[in-house]
């Protein structure tokens, strides 16, 4: 399966950071698409926890490699907010979404990629 293609006037910028309270968050955000050059990226922060928590949550054989092989594409980590949207002449509409206690943010990125 191909890594899902962005079409538009914007590349996906793209941030972690933890919030005051230790919770992790992701943010995806319009960055021009001169700017930056796209990476393809994996959706962990730490790989090697991410395998040995799945290993001692009973995961099957092979589980393992499925994790280490996901990727994101299309996404410039760290890149600037477009400047259109920096300087205020279009209007950038959050969206919140928090998974609870269930899951991770980095599950959340990787599921659906």
């Amino acid at each position: 399966m191909g890594s899902y293609k962005c079409y538009g006037d914007h590349h996906v910028g793209f941030k972690r950071f933890k919030s005051e309270n230790g919770n992790d968050c992701i943010v995806l955000y319009p960055v021009s698409k001169y700017s930056t050059i796209p990476q393809e990226i994996s959706p962990y922060l730490n790989i090697s926890k991410r395998v040995e928590g799945a290993y001692k949550a009973g995961a099957p054989p092979g589980y393992a490699g499925t994790l280490r092989s996901r990727r994101i594409a299309n996404l410039c980590p760290d890149a600037e907010i477009d400047v259109a949207y920096k300087s205020g002449a279009k209007k950038l509409v959050p969206y919140v979404h928090c998974h609870g206690y269930g899951t991770s943010a980095d599950e959340h990125l990787a599921i659906p990629m």
